[in-house]
């Protein structure tokens, strides 16, 4: 061979390990972000499935589902309000008009959080 040839050869096996290692480092790193965002959820999905592979898709199909849902926190204002309706609420013996009372502040807490 030449040493045009064995260049080449060498930059071509260079490449394809650079390469692979790429893809071992993006799978790992994708293994760890899912295992620090879900936690113990991770490991039990992992036992549930058929591989890690199946289950972190599924954990990502998750990630994606919530993503979609538009969710944000609570207001200071609207949390320290719902916090102390629900205090309120508990105090109550769990009665008819203590459940109705209840529902009255969820779905007050509702309204304010759309405005």
């Amino acid at each position: 061979m030449t040493p045009v040839a064995w260049l080449v050869a060498v930059i071509a096996i260079a490449v394809m390990v650079l390469a692979a290692g790429y893809v071992v480092m993006t799978t790992l790193n994708r293994r760890r972000l899912l295992k620090e965002r879900f936690g113990s959820e991770h490991d039990r999905t992992v036992r549930g499935r058929d591989g890690r592979k199946k289950a972190g898709q599924e954990l990502q199909a998750r990630e994606l589902r919530h993503s979609r849902l538009g969710i944000r926190p609570l207001s200071r204002e609207v949390h320290t309000a719902y916090a102390r309706k629900s205090s309120e609420v508990q105090e109550r013996s769990v009665d008819a008009s203590a459940r109705s009372d209840g529902q009255r502040a969820v779905s007050s807490m509702r309204e304010a959080d759309r405005r």
